[in-house]
């Protein structure tokens, strides 16, 4: 388990510099100063349908495969928080 959380934790602080080297860019390339961008409400909500979707189709993929239902195994955990 510690080193699957080692590894993970690797990928992650190396992630970056990988997409640095991949897109040829140096860290110059991107100032301190540089402003968000301003949000988008029809690419919001399209990003967020598309992550349902596809949370939803693992669950189904998942319940098809194995038999075990994730988001009706944890319904009891998710609704008892709110």
């Amino acid at each position: 388990m510690k080193t699957r959380l080692i590894i993970f934790v690797v990928s992650l602080l190396l992630l970056p510099l990988a997409g640095l080297w991949l897109s040829d860019s140096e860290w110059h390339d991107f100032p301190a100063d540089t402003r968000a961008a301003i949000v988008n409400p029809p690419a919001t909500l399209l990003t967020t349908l598309m992550m349902a979707g596809y949370i939803l189709l693992v669950n189904h993929m998942t319940t098809l495969l194995t038999g075990n239902n994730p988001i009706k195994a944890q319904r009891h955990f998710l609704t008892s928080n709110m």
